[in-house]
This record gives structure tokens, sequence and C-alpha cells, in this order.
């Protein structure tokens, strides 16, 4: 099974230096493609980023000549990394760690789930309006949980997947809610690691900055 992985990057090159270490430091196969897409960042120490991690492992580097938003980032992502063959892809924000087993931990899920969604990325946030988690847990198993919604810091798939569920959606800037959407309609769940092996890092930055997306059971 050959697995591509996307990392969608606009600056903030504190972030994608620790993104970048959580990678070094995991398990992951030699033939992993990496698919680093940048939405026009003037920072040169993302590149300088870049270009040391790619000493290390194979990737594919695009650079945007307009910042476009992270679904249109993601979109190039997915496309060239399912174009260049890839089984399955998995895709991660620049904010965002890993641990040692995470790739492994997803991919087991994928296998086990072939025909939805799987993330690491288990956040119990409640809405600051609603006081209500945002991505409630729908039910528990014993290194999984079932969930109705979850953000789009990462999320592993297959293209079958990707075609019915994601693409389209993919030049949107609520990308991610139109997924979660589509899946319901499907009568679909995704499935989250348990525990977490992502972790969002951006805090203060994005869409809830008062109460961002994190996740408490992750461990390095």
């Amino acid at each position: 099974m050959k697995l591509g992985i996307i990392i969608t990057t606009f600056e903030r090159p504190e972030y994608l230096k620790q993104c970048l270490e959580s990678i070094n430091n995991a398990d992951i196969k030699n033939d992993v493609l990496f698919f680093i897409v940048d939405d026009c960042s003037t920072d040169i120490n993302v590149f300088n980023l870049i270009n040391n991690f790619s000493k290390n492992h194979f990737v594919k580097l695009n650079t945007k000549t307009f910042n476009k938003g992270i679904h249109d980032s993601l979109l190039i992502g997915f496309e060239r990394a399912f174009y260049s063959g890839c089984d399955v892809v998995i895709n991660l924000d620049s904010d965002a760690v890993i641990n040692k087993e995470a790739i492994n931990i997803l991919l087991e899920l994928h296998n086990q789930f072939p025909h939805t969604i799987v993330t690491g990325f288990n956040t119990l946030i409640c809405d600051v309006t609603t006081k209500q988690p945002r991505h409630p847990i729908i039910s528990t198993h014993d290194k999984y949980f079932k969930k109705r919604s979850i953000g789009g810091i990462n999320m592993c798939m297959n293209k079958m997947i990707y075609d019915k569920y994601v693409r389209h959606e993919l030049n949107r800037y609520n990308w991610d809610w139109r997924v979660c959407h589509n899946l319901q309609m499907d009568n679909k769940y995704f499935i989250v690691s348990n525990p977490s092996c992502v972790q969002h890092i951006g805090i203060g930055e994005g869409m809830h900055v008062n109460q961002p997306d994190f996740a408490e059971d992750f461990k390095m």
C-alpha cells in the first residue's frame, strides 16, 4: 500500500518546525511520499525547514503564487497524491503534531474502516454559545470513537472516499463542515483514534480563537 502525507503550510515557521520534528520522530516507512503545499509564504524560514526535511524524506513541494486558503492547498495536495498513485492519503495542518505511532494507528484504523474517514484528533472543546462539545462522541470502543463530525486538522482516506465526500467540497472555505454533512447524509461515522495520536498546537489562532480545538487525551 502506497501512502501519501499532505502538509499544508502558510508562514508560522515556529509551528511547522514542531510539525516536521514530530514526523521525523515518528515510526514512518521510507517509501512514504510527502506533498507539501505552501500557500504563498514569504518567510524564508518556512522554506529552510522544508528543505531540511526533504533531506530525509521524499518530498514534492508545491509553492503557490497567490494565497488562496487551506482548502485550495488541500485540493492540490490530494490531487497530486492520488495522481502519484497513493492508495491512502493523510493530511496534516502545519500547526499539528503527531506521536510516534500515529501513522501506524491511522493506517490500522483505515484498514478496518476503509469506507469512511479516519482521524487521530479527538477534540471535545465546547462551543462558546451552546456550551456543548463541537464534535461530540457518539460511541466509545477499545481503540476508537465514532463521531458525526470532526475538524479538518487531520483526515485519512482512500481515493474512493475522497472522490465521493471530499473533492467537490475543497473549493469552499467551510470545506470540513461540508464533508461532515456529506457523511451524515450517508449515515456514516468518522472513526477517531482512542486516544488521540494527533494534536493541534495552533493555540490562539484560527476559527475558534477563544476556545481552539485541542485534544486532551493526546500524548507524545
